[in-house]
Order: structure tokens, then sequence, then C-alpha cells
């Protein structure tokens, strides 16, 4: 059986027994992935590939701890919550990192989309946007931002994110609208001020 046609579980068994081809097959099914999860936690594109990569590292480490019957991606989300987690003690953040993708990227449409056709309001609205959601996604607390970016970046159904983050499903669900309403908050002033103008 090629690594390719392999499921997780066995391309596990083959790299503990040293085919290295087969964690390499791991790697190439989910960093794409771990990169889209990461991304939105650290808010720069070269950031989000490090850690991903050190997310695997740290995957094929400690590979000998992994429980059969769990699901692999699960196991390496949980890696790259605490390696992002890491990440952001370890640095002295500036404020503005979420600004550097306005408004976030996955809401708004790929860099550079329709820009020629943009209005300079429209513009200033979208560049007003994105510094105030960078604002409140940094505001907002570390355990709200992680349920958040699980749900709503990542699509994951909220048992898979209970099991990532080891609290209850509903312990997720308030997370997640908590945020959602922290965000709203935040953001209703400036909606407000363009509507009157």
């Amino acid at each position: 059986m090629r690594p390719s046609e392999a499921r997780d579980t066995e391309l596990i068994e083959l790299t503990r027994k040293g085919h290295e081809r087969a964690f390499a097959e791991l790697t190439q099914r989910h960093y794409d992935r771990i990169v889209r999860m990461i991304y939105p936690l650290v808010g720069n594109p070269e950031d989000a590939s490090d850690l991903a990569q050190e997310v695997f590292l740290k995957a094929y480490r400690s590979l000998s701890s992994f429980r059969a019957g769990s699901q692999f991606y699960t196991w390496l989300h949980r890696i790259g919550i605490n390696c992002c987690l890491d990440w952001r003690k370890s640095r002295q953040r500036q404020r503005d990192l979420w600004q550097q993708q306005a408004a976030w990227n996955w809401r708004h449409g790929p860099e550079g989309t329709n820009r020629a056709l943009e209005t300079s309001d429209a513009r200033a609205l979208r560049n007003e946007l994105g510094h105030t959601m960078g604002r409140a996604m940094d505001d907002l607390p570390s355990e709200y931002r992680q349920a958040l970016v699980l749900r709503e970046i990542d699509g994951l159904p909220y048992r898979e994110i209970s099991g990532i983050l080891a609290c209850s499903e509903g312990t997720v669900k308030s997370r997640v609208f908590r945020a959602k309403q922290q965000l709203r908050e935040a953001l209703e002033p400036i909606y407000r001020a363009w509507c009157d103008a």
C-alpha cells in the first residue's frame, strides 16, 4: 500500500516503525489546515508557517504519546494551540498585530479583490473596521479567541473543539457567543457613525 492510500492511523504506525515517508504524507495531508488554524491566532503568514513546522516537529517527536482511537488532526490541533500560546507568551506583541490583514481576509475575501473598484469612503471604512477588529480581537480573553477561531475560521464542530480545549461543549458555545458579542459591541459604534454620516 502506498502512503497516499493509507489512513492516518496506518501512517502513524508506519512512522513509528521508522518509515519517514509515512510522516511526510501525514504532514502533507494536514499542513494547510494547521496553517489556516494558526494564522488567525498569530496574524502573520510567515509566523503561521514557522509555527506549523514547529507543530509537525513536536508531533513527530511525541508520536509515541498519540493514543490509538484518537483523531490525528484533533491531536495536531491541540499541539498547534499550545504552540500558539507559547508563541504569544514569548513575544511582546503590539496591539496592531491583527491589523496586518484588515478585518480578516476570511471575512472580506483575498487581499486585492476589487480594490480598484473601491471608493475612498469604502477603503476608509474597511481600514477603520480592520483596525477596530484587530484591537477587539486582541482584547478578547484568550479562551474566547481560541474558541472563536476554532469554530468560525477552522469550522470545527463544537464537540471537536471541546476535545481540543479540554472543556465541555456548553463552555465552548458560551465562549464563542461571548466572543462574538464583544466583537459586535466593539464594531457597533463604527457602523453607527458611518450610517449617520
